[in-house]
């Protein structure tokens, strides 16, 4: 089994770590009804194609829609284009109090798994 949670940040107080693709791939494969895949790259790139049954906050929008983003007890693995965006996100809801949260630092540009548009 793949150590999910190797990468963490350089202090424990930020409060996710960091999967690289083939990593986000396995635990697609294998766990993802237990998370809520959160994209928040812009609605021109979410239309281009995304991960099903993904929920779609853009960046810009995720302080006004916090209530949409759902528990903070739930597990989630937030994605962009390339793991920027989606890094302070996952630092901004870290800050809100989400507790279980992953960014996908591969991004949409190393997804190798199914997409829907």
């Amino acid at each position: 089994m793949l150590n999910f949670f190797k990468k963490k940040h350089s202090t424990e107080t930020d409060g996710f770590c960091d999967l690289d693709a083939q990593e986000t791939l396995c635990l697609y494969e294998t766990q993802k009804t237990a998370y809520v895949w959160l994209d928040v790259r812009t609605s021109e790139e979410w239309k281009e194609g995304h991960i099903p049954h993904a929920k779609h906050i853009p960046i810009d929008d995720i302080e006004n829609r916090l209530s949409e983003v759902g528990s903070p007890n739930q597990k989630y693995i937030v994605y962009c284009h390339s793991g920027g965006r989606s890094a302070k996100v996952c630092e901004f809801l870290v800050e809100k109090g989400f507790k279980n949260i992953i960014n996908y630092s591969g991004g949409m540009s190393h997804w190798t798994g199914p997409t829907e548009k």
